[in-house]
This record gives C-alpha cells, sequence and structure tokens, in this order.
C-alpha cells in the first residue's frame, strides 16, 4: 500500500510517496519518490463553485483541480493558475515553484503531479461499487471536493 507521508525539514514540509512492507519485526516504510515542497492555503468559503462542463476526463479534472485551486486563494492567468510563486499547468498537470515541483495541500490530501496522474490513470472495471470507492479515494487524497452529480459525471467519463 503506498500513501504521501510529509516530514518537517528545516521548518519546512516535505512530501513522499512511501510504501509500507510488513516485516517480522514489525511495519517499515520505503521511500518510492520524492514529490517536493509542501505549501498550505487556507480556504476562502465566499468563493461560489462553477459547474464543470466537461466532455472527457483530462478536461474535467483540468476544471476540477483550477476550481478547487481557486477556492484556495489561487488566481487564473492564461492558462496557469498562480498563487505568490506556485504555478499550476493546466496543460501538463504540474505544480511547481520555479523549476522544483511541489505539493499543495488542500482540504484532507495533497495536490501533485503524482495524485492528478493516478487520477487520470483510473480506469474502470466490472465492479461498480469498487471502483466508486477507489475513485472516490484517489479524489480525496489529491485534497479536492466534488459534489455527487459531478462524480457520476466523471465516472461516466472514463
Amino acid at each position: 500500500m503506498t500513501y504521501i507521508r510529509t516530514k518537517s525539514i528545516n521548518k519546512n514540509m516535505y512530501a513522499y510517496v512511501v510504501e509500507s512492507t510488513t516485516t517480522p519485526k514489525g511495519p517499515r516504510q520505503n521511500v518510492k519518490q520524492y514529490l517536493g515542497r509542501v505549501y498550505t492555503t487556507t480556504k476562502n468559503e465566499m468563493q461560489k463553485k462553477k459547474g464543470i462542463t466537461a466532455k472527457n476526463t483530462t478536461d474535467f479534472l483540468r476544471q476540477l483541480a483550477s476550481r478547487e485551486l481557486y477556492a484556495h486563494g489561487f488566481t487564473i492567468k492564461r492558462n496557469n493558475v498562480e498563487f505568490s510563486n506556485v504555478l499550476f499547468s493546466q496543460k501538463s498537470f504540474t505544480l511547481q515553484n520555479g523549476k522544483k515541483n511541489v505539493v499543495v495541500k488542500l482540504n484532507e490530501g495533497y495536490l501533485c503531479h503524482h495524485t492528478l496522474q493516478k487520477i487520470q490513470k483510473f480506469t474502470k472495471t466490472d465492479d461498480v461499487a469498487k471502483d466508486g470507492f477507489v475513485l472516490a479515494r484517489l479524489i480525496i487524497e489529491a485534497g479536492m471536493t466534488i459534489s455527487e452529480e459531478e462524480f457520476i459525471h466523471f465516472y461516466k467519463l472514463h
């Protein structure tokens, strides 16, 4: 099982993809990938949520991520969403500060290139209940909020 773990180094938080394995001496964590520095934002409750009108999964995910970042204080400029030095490229699904990859802590999850790619690579199986649970978990891990109608629409696009 893999998950995102944060570590505090010199008063800054950094995120890693960690895999948990069980040994005779107890559980151990193996770092699989470095994700980048973690930036935190505060949610602006006054922002109105716009509906998502996408006809494919890539556009839907792009609109969902942009809407969530906008609700957390990011501003939309051309094809990018910005907050101080952090830039979200809607074209490549990357969050960067300069040339370094970063992670943005949103709600209960972490939005980064890794979590967006996991959602994008999701594929349907015959078990609808299991698929719904897996897709919902991926969206929550990415820190995004989604309504029930939008979730059903996104699932149907796959």
